[in-house]
C-alpha cells in the first residue's frame, strides 16, 4: 500500500452548467482522479500525514485570514511531468491568478517552506486530462481552446485531503473568511 499523504485544496464554485462540463472532461480524459476528486485547485502536495498536527493550526490561520478567491478559467496549456512520464492538459485562470498564487505562497510561508515541491514551478491549474502520449494532451488542448475556455468561479474554502493514490479521505474544511 502507498504511504498515505496530505493535499490542500480549492474546488471552486462552478455554474451548474460549467461544473457538469468539468467533471465530464475530467471523467473522460483523467480517469484515475477523476473518481476520487472533482475539479480543483492544488496549494500544497504530497505532505506526509504525520504533518497534519503541525499543519492543521497553519491552515486554521491562513484560512481565518484569506479572502474568497474568485477566478476564470480562459486558458488552456500542456505540462509535462518527467518523473512520471505523464502528461496534463490544464485550464488556467486567467482572473484571480495573482490570488492563487498569493494563497499558495502564505500556506507555504515560513516552516511551512519545507512543504514546496523543488521539481515542479507553481501554476494554479484545474487538471481536465492525464495521458501518456504528449499528443493526446496537446489534442485536448487545441479542442479546448479552439471551443473557447471561459468557466468562473469562486474558492470559497481550503479542504485537507489524504490519500494513498487510490481514495481520497477528506480530512477538513476550512472556509476563507478573511477581509
Amino acid at each position: 500500500m502507498a504511504a498515505k499523504k496530505l493535499y490542500v485544496v480549492g474546488a471552486p464554485s462552478f455554474s451548474p452548467p460549467d461544473t457538469a462540463v468539468l467533471r465530464r472532461l475530467r471523467a473522460r480524459y483523467h480517469t484515475g482522479e477523476a473518481s476520487i476528486i472533482g475539479p480543483h485547485v492544488t496549494f500544497m502536495f504530497a505532505i506526509d500525514a504525520e504533518a497534519w498536527g503541525e499543519l492543521r493550526p497553519h491552515l486554521m490561520a491562513v484560512a481565518k485570514a484569506s479572502v474568497p478567491v474568485d477566478l476564470v478559467l480562459r486558458r488552456v496549456m500542456v505540462k509535462p511531468e518527467p518523473a512520471t512520464g505523464k502528461h496534463y492538459t490544464f485550464l488556467m485562470p486567467q482572473e484571480g491568478r495573482e490570488a492563487l498564487t498569493a494563497l499558495y505562497r502564505t500556506l507555504h510561508g515560513g516552516a511551512f517552506m519545507r512543504f514546496i515541491s523543488r521539481d515542479i514551478s507553481y501554476d494554479p491549474h484545474v487538471s481536465v486530462g492525464q495521458f501518456t502520449e504528449p499528443a493526446a494532451a496537446q489534442e485536448l488542448a487545441d479542442r479546448l481552446a479552439r471551443d473557447g475556455v471561459n468557466y468562473a468561479g469562486r474558492i470559497m474554502q481550503i479542504d485537507t485531503v489524504l490519500t494513498d493514490g487510490s481514495s481520497i479521505v477528506h480530512y477538513a474544511s476550512m472556509p476563507l473568511t478573511g477581509g
